[in-house]
Parts: structure tokens; C-alpha cells; sequence
């Protein structure tokens, strides 16, 4: 059952500049430690998608998939 604390945090803002300034509050409120973990997460994501191969937009179109080597 959710409490109304709960319910408090599941407001959603209208607009993107609503919504980005409330995700800069969320941001700003995490501790350091949080933030260096998110950090280090989207490193490991980033350094993964930069080693795959990109596709061809016509390969994509009809679904062919590229081979990695």
C-alpha cells in the first residue's frame, strides 16, 4: 500500500522545462556517493556501446543485422 510520502514522489511535472528542473532538484539531493556510482555505471554503458559495430541505416530498415568480428 502506498503511504502519501510515497505518492508526493510520483508527481509528474508538464513540460520539458518543468521536468528538467525538478531532475536537476532530484540530482542535486542524491549523496556523492550516489552520484559517483551513476557515474561509473554510464562509463561501463558508454565504453560497451562504443565497442559495438554501428549498423547501416538501410540494414536497419530491413532488419539485417551486421556481424561482429
Amino acid at each position: 500500500m502506498s503511504t502519501r510520502a510515497d505518492n508526493a514522489e510520483q508527481t509528474w511535472e508538464r513540460g520539458w522545462d518543468g521536468h528538467a528542473l525538478e531532475q536537476l532538484r532530484r540530482l542535486a539531493q542524491l549523496p556523492l556517493s550516489d552520484k559517483i556510482a551513476w557515474l561509473e555505471q554510464a562509463q561501463r554503458v558508454a565504453r560497451h556501446l562504443a565497442t559495438q559495430p554501428v549498423q547501416d541505416s538501410a540494414d536497419r530498415a530491413t532488419g539485417k543485422q551486421t556481424k561482429s568480428c
